[in-house]
């Protein structure tokens, strides 16, 4: 059976390397779905998406002069349980925290504008930045005269 670019095929992936995973199409033929065409998500690890046995739905990319064929994956989803999981939910987790610190310290800003505590508070982070600000200078000058002599 021969296929055609843009065609939709089922294979069974035989390998996974880090550039891609390597499928057995129905006929037989050994097709690459390279790493970037596993999911529209960044993938660091194919193996967080594919196992060697898994069977996969893939579109015909290209059919090369040579007989290689790119392929790629139709439905890349995660596995369950995959550290990359992990990862954006941490990161989701750290974002919405973020929104809310942020939304709460803007209700704050609204309800006591110019109030003593607030001026305050601006000054003591002030103060903070300026001392570390002035020791990155110095050690910034010291480096430059050590290298000068």
């Amino acid at each position: 059976m021969a296929y055609e670019v843009g065609s939709v095929v089922k294979g069974v992936v035989e390998a996974i390397k880090p550039f891609g995973a390597f499928v057995k199409l129905e006929n037989g033929e050994v097709g690459l779905i390279h790493i970037s065409k596993v999911s529209s998500d960044y993938v660091r690890r194919v193996s967080d998406y594919l196992s060697v046995g898994d069977e996969v739905e893939v579109k015909i990319l290209e059919i090369k002069e040579d007989g290689k064929i790119a392929l790629e994956l139709i439905g890349g989803k995660l596995k369950e349980g995959s550290s990359r999981r992990e990862e954006n939910s941490e990161r989701r987790q750290m974002s919405e925290r973020k929104e809310a610190s942020e939304e709460s310290s803007e209700k704050r800003e609204r309800s006591s504008k110019g109030s003593p505590k607030e001026r305050s508070d601006f000054e003591r982070k002030f103060a903070e930045f300026k001392r570390i600000s002035d020791s990155t200078m110095m050690d910034l000058r010291r480096r430059s005269d050590r290298r000068s002599k």
